[in-house]
């Protein structure tokens, strides 16, 4: 009968060959070796996958072109671009994604897999194609090349040399592959510009407050509530408020 045939033995018996890092998978009257996961090749034999970051400056990015949004139609093309040129250095990259494009110094930043047998020949093959300041109908600045873990993309200059667009009232921090600026305690803004913050009080005298509710206590429900009722509506008098906080109710 074919149900005798469908589950064969050599995944659970251990006669199949697949490699210590894959697993045996049992197909129809067959089965499949598929390398575990950070692992890649035939199944039988199965390397570790290393991902590493490269980045290159591009100088001939055209400045009217969308490649902030990562949506747009123009950060798509780009990226299906410059993946397949990455790709097509060495036939040993396994994987390749475009993860950012930082402006406006025109940083291009690409996450790749490979076996970590072919690391550093894949290494070698880019800065060999950097070094003609090219890539494809790119020009590179051949020197900003670099090749590694993320450590080595993370520290990047814009917060140490001065180069970042942060206000003098804000801070520069440096997040995953790129930064961002903050404004500093006592100012608010977009952290390219940072205005200082006034505080100042204002009071109402409302009539018709109910005398049976508990507004003596600042954990009670009752004042909780009336908190969050006056907040509101003295937040919505203007959007130029910044915050509000009940201070007192007498």
């Amino acid at each position: 009968m074919l149900t005798l045939l469908v589950a064969l033995p050599e995944c659970s018996d251990g006669s199949n060959n697949c490699s210590t890092n894959a697993d045996c998978v049992e197909e129809y009257l067959y089965f499949s070796c598929v390398c575990s996961d950070g692992f890649a090749f035939n199944g039988t034999d199965c390397e570790a996958v290393e991902s590493n970051y490269i980045s290159f400056k591009i100088l001939n990015l055209d400045p009217t072109k969308d490649y902030e949004n990562k949506t747009s139609l123009d950060y798509l093309e780009l990226t299906a671009v410059l993946e397949e040129l990455v790709r097509n250095i060495t036939g040993d990259i396994l994987a390749v994604d475009l993860i950012d494009v930082r402006l406006p110094d025109t940083g291009v930043i690409f996450q790749l897999n490979t076996t970590r047998s072919d690391t550093d020949s894949v290494e070698g093959a880019i800065f060999d194609e950097a070094a003609d300041d090219r890539l494809g109908k790119f020009v590179l600045e051949g020197n900003a090349t670099t090749f590694g873990p993320v450590s080595l993309l993370v520290a990047l200059p814009e917060c140490s040399d001065g180069t970042n667009n942060c206000s003098t009232n804000a801070d520069c921090v440096e997040e995953y592959l790129y930064f961002s600026c903050v404004c500093s305690d006592g100012f608010v803004f977009n952290g390219t510009d940072c205005e200082a913050v006034e505080s100042n009080y204002i009071s109402f005298r409302v009539l018709d407050l109910d005398p049976t509710k508990d507004y003596e206590n600042k954990t009670s429900p009752d004042y909780l509530d009336l908190q969050d009722i006056l907040e509101e509506l003295v937040a919505n008098i203007t959007g130029e408020i910044l915050s509000v906080e009940l201070f007192d109710v007498r």
